[in-house]
């Protein structure tokens, strides 16, 4: 079982089955050696960090705290989440779902998030490289483009592709990676499952 990353948004659309995909830059190319006449010749000597049949389990932002409840003053309840280094692990996108108050809350980055805490389980069932201007509509829609992060005035001014475009130079842009740049990515496509039995497989 390998770990891979994702941001609270698409934590949210794999949730909500409206991401079956995604696009990772291909960073390490092996070394040509003659062996490479094209990029897409080196590109077919690469290897993925992932392969069909994997199965991953998702990295998400979390923090450390409990769960509390107080009153709203209308005499409603008020839930909210009072940290504590002592207490469980509470993932940022179950806390915003929930309508749980946030207040004073210290974010920690998903990259630390324990393999133990995982609640979302992926199996790899596609792997591609194709350079990122490549998407197409149905793919950026697989790639869980759509509400909440662009309106619908948006998607319906720039489309799914349009939309992938603007998000991803938001997140690779400052890397070096920028849509201008039609970086070669791989294609994982996944579909999501249930804890697997064997945590170490």
């Amino acid at each position: 079982m390998k770990p891979i990353l994702f941001s609270t948004p698409m934590v949210e659309a794999i949730l909500g089955d409206r991401k079956s995909m995604t696009r990772r830059v291909i960073t390490e190319l092996p070394k040509p050696y003659g062996l490479a006449d094209s990029m897409e010749d080196l590109i077919a000597l690469a290897k993925p960090r992932y392969l069909p049949g994997d199965v991953l389990w998702v990295r998400e932002t979390f923090c450390l705290g409990k769960v509390e409840c107080g009153e709203n003053p209308d005499g409603s309840d008020a839930w909210y989440i009072e940290p504590d280094d002592d207490g469980g692990i509470i993932p940022k996108q179950w806390a915003i779902s929930h309508d749980i108050g946030m207040d004073d809350v210290k974010w920690r980055p998903s990259i630390f998030m324990p393999k133990e805490f995982a609640r979302i389980f992926l199996r790899v069932i596609g792997v591609r490289a194709e350079q990122v201007c490549d998407i197409t509509e149905d793919d950026a829609r697989a790639e869980g483009i759509g509400f909440p992060l662009f309106s619908k005035y948006d998607l319906e001014d720039y489309g799914y592709a349009g939309c992938f475009e603007m998000l991803w130079d938001h997140l690779n842009e400052k890397r070096g990676y920028g849509w201008d740049k039609n970086p070669w990515v791989w294609v994982y496509k996944f579909e999501r499952i249930e804890r697997p039995e064997e945590q170490n497989a």
